[in-house]
């Protein structure tokens, strides 16, 4: 590796762009000398400011400066200020010394007057620490002896122990090791703080971490408990709403078969009551009947306008008889029209009272009709049975029983009946027909037993059965119109009497009337006399209204045998009816047993919506609820449910924040395993690179105090020279560093700093001591002098020359600045330093500001710069192989 260009741009007096070139010197061993050299204030020292400058010196006071804008180009009289400077440095990298996949490296530094600075590596923006360990591991010296400038070879020896120290740091390359220890050592420090962290953090968390433990058990318990009770609550219900559902799904087939039962009866009943409202309204239709009806409207109007006048004119009377002081006949003439109109009204009543009775009369009549007709085939039944005994004695006796069983209810009928047509007792006639209901039952029940006796037998006693049922069926229709004749004919007699008893009050307030009336003046006497009128006119009409009501009798009486043809019809509908009516209560009371069992299945269903929430899971339970104990089950989901209630309610929310805190807490724990860990391997590491730095420090320095000791007699033509390791105790160690922070803070680069205190202490592992410092002796030939403080100026820059000689000859930088290291030197000296520099070519690229003539003998590139009236350097370039092989 080895230095290929430079260029400088607003940098110092190098306010224009300037380019360096380097390149090999004449023989291939050789890595070229470069010679730059110029008039003083030329500008010349500034390229090696520009180099320390881009390899990253912070030291602004090393610069030569106050500021770090110091740096940019100020302006001048015929030229303004820049805002930025800028330095690249070219290093060709084809032997791979810089660990970097690229054959060309180039570190540019670029600062901005308003303080924004930024490195560059081939064009990417990257740290200063990755620029330093780049440098490092290339074995670049960043500010010890890479770049050596003025004064720095005298103040190297003027420095104290423990500076020189750094400079050995760098010398003997293990400055990358200790940039990579003090990196591992600020991890460790850091990893440290971290696990401290980790720890408290821990800490808090673990007590939350203990009680969401304990809650997240009761809510485990609870889980259980509530699976449990699911489970159970599903089986419980699942048995209760399954029978339930079954017991309605039964209970819906039966209500169909009755309603299509209903639907049958419906049909035939509305065919037979369209035949009798055809039959009704055959019989109504009569013109003759019509015409009467009319006649009575007719009468009934005009009798309703006589009697309002009537009423108008008895009302005139009454106020005539007020006037006149006759009060008690006003009060006689109003109770004569109220008693007239109470007695028509029960008139009428009575009138419409004994058209019932008629109708009644003839129902009664039909009745005993079917009766006897009925009574006329028991008869007929009876002489079978009477045949069919002597068949077999088990057969004979049930004959026998049922025979008897008809005699006893054949009387019984014969008792109502005759009580019915004598004693009309309502009370005692009830009783009898309980008597006979008890009878017929007895009757079913004999049909019902022995079926294996005779099939005619049976079929007969069947038939029996059947009559005698539809017999009593009549007699309590025939008790029910009985009932009904009797007291209508009671209404009607009483009526009867009540008119009676009013037509004579009547009568009597008449007289008293009349009495009265021979008294009175003129116009009372008009006024009664058209009361007599309107009252004559009214009996003429009461008359003709009588007239029409008998003939409407007759029509009427006309009409009933037309009705007789209808009697049938009616019958079978009232038959009909009995038996929708029959249907209908048994549906009835179906769906009543249905909204029953629907409602327990309601009520069963919200219930399960309320504990459950989820009757689908109920419905759709699979099989095995059907042998659920459900008082078992129940007793035990109240004490589950008590075991809940003591657990209590835990926030849902816990789950989620005991699997956050866990989250949290195991990833800190395992942070803290290996944060741990990470320290092991970390002190592993130091304790390694400790190692290393010590035994290559240790064979490094034992090489370059050899090379000091030869290169120190070569300058000074004999003498010796020693350089000596200063140790101390660790204690001892960081007394002295921070003795030395201040002046270490203005000489030390800041990036020693940022590298968390690198070389500030090697320690030697075996001895148990850290290396504090060097101590350098120096004895020039006829001299006893060993304190390098009491040489002379001159002497001091040749110790420094061999030291640095020396340095160079062990650990090589690819490239060594020299800002006129020779200044202080005698001609024969310098041709000394010719001929090293020569010799070390072979391991190094020197670039040298001087001017001295025989380091521009030796080098193979000399760079004139020079500085006109504007301030600005400029760059002359001449190759000396090439003016040689002009010449």
């Amino acid at each position: 590796m080895y230095l290929e260009k430079l260029e400088i741009q607003g940098f110092k007096s190098f306010a224009n762009k300037n380019v360096l070139k380097f390149g090999v010197g004449e023989k291939k061993t050789q890595h070229g000398i470069t010679a730059i050299v110029g008039p003083n204030g030329s500008g010349k020292s500034n390229i090696a400011d520009a180099v320390r400058w881009v390899l990253g010196e912070q030291s602004i006071k090393l610069l030569r400066g106050k500021k770090s804008e110091d740096v940019i180009f100020s302006g001048s009289s015929k030229k303004a200020s820049l805002s930025f400077a800028e330095v690249s440095l070219y290093l060709n990298n084809e032997d791979k010394k810089a660990p970097i996949d690229y054959t060309e490296v180039v570190i540019t530094r670029r600062l901005y007057r308003d303080g924004e600075s930024e490195y560059l590596l081939n064009g990417s923006r990257v740290r200063l620490l990755d620029i330093s360990l780049l440098l490092a591991k290339a074995r670049f010296g960043q500010r010890a002896y890479s770049v050596i400038g003025q004064g720095m070879v005298e103040n190297f020896l003027n420095t104290s122990i423990t500076e020189r120290k750094e400079f050995f740091d760098e010398a003997t390359g293990v400055k990358m090791y200790q940039i990579k220890r003090d990196d591992a050592a600020n991890k460790l420090r850091n990893t440290r703080e971290n696990l401290e962290q980790a720890e408290n953090l821990l800490a808090e968390i673990e007590p939350r971490m203990r009680s969401l433990t304990r809650q997240i058990k009761k809510l485990e318990q609870r889980t259980e408990l509530e699976t449990e009770l699911h489970e159970l609550q599903i089986n419980y219900y699942a048995s209760s709403w399954h029978k339930l559902n079954n017991e309605l799904k039964e209970i819906n087939k039966v209500l169909l078969n009755e309603e299509q039962g209903q639907r049958e009866k419906e049909k035939e009943l509305n065919t037979i009551n369209q035949k009798v409202e055809e039959l009704q309204s055959i019989q109504y239709d009569s013109p003759i009947k019509v015409s009467l009806e009319e006649d009575k409207s007719r009468l009934d109007e005009e009798k309703n306008k006589l009697n309002q006048k009537l009423a108008e004119i008895k009302a005139k009377i009454n106020i005539s008889y007020e006037a006149s002081g006759n009060i008690d006949l006003t009060w006689l003439n109003k109770r004569q029209s109220q008693l007239q109109g109470e007695a028509e009204n029960e008139n009428e009543k009575r009138s419409i009272k004994q058209k019932s009775i008629k109708a009644l009369s003839s129902d009664l009549e039909k009745i005993k009709k079917q009766q006897s007709s009925i009574d006329q085939r028991l008869g007929e039944f009876r002489s079978t049975l009477s045949a069919n005994q002597g068949e077999g004695n088990k057969e004979d006796n049930k004959i026998k029983k049922i025979k008897s069983y008809i005699d006893e209810l054949y009387k019984i009928n014969q008792d109502i009946f005759q009580s019915l047509e004598n004693e009309n007792d309502i009370s005692k006639i009830r009783k009898i027909f309980n008597k006979l209901k008890e009878k017929i039952e007895q009757l079913k029940q004999i049909a019902t037993e022995n079926k294996d006796t005779a099939k005619e037998t049976n079929d007969l006693n069947q038939q029996i059965t059947e009559l005698e049922t539809e017999k009593n069926k009549l007699t309590q229709n025939y008790i029910e119109v009985s009932s009904q004749l009797n007291s209508n004919n009671s209404e009607v007699n009483y009526l009867q009497s009540s008119v009676k008893s009013k037509e004579d009050e009547i009568s009597e307030i008449n007289k008293k009337l009349s009495t009265h009336k021979k008294g009175n003046g003129n116009d009372s006497k008009e006024l009664e006399d058209a009361q007599v009128e309107v009252e004559s006119e009214l009996k003429k009409i009461n008359n003709e209204l009588e007239e029409i009501k008998n003939k409407l009798n007759k029509e009427e009486q006309a009409g009933r045998d037309k009705r007789e043809q209808a009697m049938a019809s009616q019958t079978r509908a009232h038959e009909l009816q009995l038996s929708f009516n029959d249907i209908n209560n048994r549906i009835s009371e179906i769906k009543i047993n249905k909204a029953r069992v629907e409602t327990k299945l309601e009520d069963l269903e919200h219930e399960i919506r309320q504990e459950l929430n989820n009757l689908r899971a109920v419905i759709d339970a699979k099989a095995g609820y059907e042998n659920t104990d459900k008082n078992s089950a129940y007793e035990r989901m109240q004490k589950l449910k008590h075991q809940l209630e003591l657990i209590g309610g835990i926030d849902p929310e816990i789950k989620k924040e005991y699997d956050e805190t866990k989250t949290r807490f195991e990833f800190l724990s395992s942070q803290v395993e290996d944060l741990q860990s990470g320290m092991k391997s970390l002190d592993k590491i130091i304790n390694e690179l400790d190692k290393i730095i010590a035994n290559k420090f240790d064979s490094a320095f034992d090489q370059i105090a050899k090379q000091f000791e030869k290169y120190f007699k070569v300058l000074f033509n004999g003498g010796s020279s020693k350089l000596v390791k200063y140790m101390s105790s660790p204690a001892e160690a960081i007394d002295n560093e921070s003795d030395n922070d201040a002046d270490a803070n203005e000489t030390n680069s800041p990036t020693a700093s940022q590298l968390g205190g690198q070389g500030k202490g090697i320690v030697l592992r075996k001895k148990k001591e850290i290396l504090a410092g060097i101590e350098i002796q120096a004895t020039p030939p006829g001299k006893k002098i060993k304190s390098i403080s009491m040489l002379s100026g001159g002497e001091r820059a040749l110790t420094a020359i061999a030291l640095i000689c020396a340095i160079i000859s062990v650990n090589p930088s690819p490239f060594v600045v020299l800002d006129e290291v020779d200044a202080a030197l005698d001609e024969a000296n310098s041709d000394r330093l010719g001929k090293i520099l020569e010799e070390l070519s072979t391991k190094t690229q020197f670039i040298t500001i001087t001017h001295n003539r025989s380091m521009m003998y030796i080098a193979d590139i000399i760079y004139g710069v020079t500085m006109g009236d504007d301030s600005i350097s400029k760059l002359l370039s001449i190759k000396i192989d090439e003016v040689t092989s002009n010449k």
